[in-house]
């Protein structure tokens, strides 16, 4: 018999907690005790694809269109698989991070299963909420997964985001999310400290950052990457952000940039329309410890 075997089953399950999806999974065949101890586990949960997958989507592997829709149809069962399995045994409290990411061709073949998916995360009060996808085509909005108007209803309460308090960082890419959703997150998850959107839709066209004098965001990094229908972005009563990153927002026409006391970390990617951007990150200019700064095919460092 070895140490394991005397230990309670709220040791072995909270042993359990530290390990991966895979590795957790993969204890249910020790014996019949151990079959259903990781689905009580507070996990991780981790699906990103395969680092072949981004290969093909890079263009570095040559892949045909019908085993990526098998290997589409196998992750998307794979997901669908472990969820079902752990909204059945409904032990686990919470899970840190929530995490898919593959290549979509058609979302609307797989909407639905993603909206389940982000509406358990939600309700397992997970702290990282990451949803990564690609598409073929960069520029191609179609392409996108919609942040739906379920899962809006789903987390949105009367007194805010009651399901989300927990979150700690939302990692949004080739989403289609709304500028209200995004800013519903903003304002009514207390503990955000990371916030990175890129390649979003044409629904979000401005957007907000902007805590108060008497409820400061806690944020400590945000990247805004290839927004390409981004007008307008104001950024204040942020004294936690370090680092921001705003990068291919090629249609900005208002940047505000207010209270950032402890900003010392800027990469900003300009091409030719930059004075405007030097002029709102001017009042942060003495503080910054690294300037990133890309214009047209330059980049300067200092």
């Amino acid at each position: 018999m070895d140490l394991t075997s005397k230990l309670p089953d709220d040791v072995v399950i909270h042993l359990l907690s530290f390990l991966n999806l895979k590795e957790a999974i993969r204890t249910s065949v020790l014996s019949g005790r151990w079959r259903d101890l990781w689905k009580s586990a507070n996990l991780a949960l981790d699906f990103e694809a395969e680092k072949e997958l981004l290969d093909i989507y890079n263009g570095w592997i040559i892949f045909d269109d019908h085993a990526m829709v098998k290997y589409r149809m196998w992750y998307k069962n794979a997901v669908n698989g472990v969820v079902r399995q752990l909204q059945q045994h409904n032990r686990a409290t919470k899970h840190t991070k929530f995490r898919v990411g593959f290549t979509l061709t058609n979302p609307s073949n797989y909407d639905g299963d993603i909206d389940r998916w982000v509406e358990y995360a939600i309700s397992k009060r997970v702290e990282c909420l990451d949803l990564t996808f690609y598409v073929r085509c960069k520029g191609d909005t179609r392409k996108l997964y919609v942040f739906s108007e379920a899962c809006y209803n789903h987390i949105k309460t009367p007194d805010g985001l009651s399901d989300v308090k927990s979150l700690r960082s939302l990692r949004l890419n080739c989403v289609a999310v709304r500028t209200d959703i995004l800013e519903h997150f903003i304002s009514s998850c207390p503990l955000l400290e990371e916030l990175a959107v890129a390649r979003a839709s044409n629904s979000l066209k401005k957007l907000r950052v902007v805590g108060s004098s008497q409820s400061p965001l806690r944020l400590k990094y945000l990247e805004l990457r290839y927004l390409d229908y981004l007008k307008s972005l104001e950024i204040d009563h942020t004294p936690c952000l370090v680092r921001l990153i705003y990068d291919e927002c090629l249609r900005m026409e208002e940047l505000r940039v207010g209270n950032c006391p402890g900003l010392v970390d800027l990469n900003l990617g300009l091409h030719s329309r930059y004075n405007f951007a030097f002029e709102a990150f001017s009042g942060c200019a003495s503080q910054l410890k690294s300037l990133l700064l890309k214009t047209n095919s330059i980049v300067s460092r200092r």
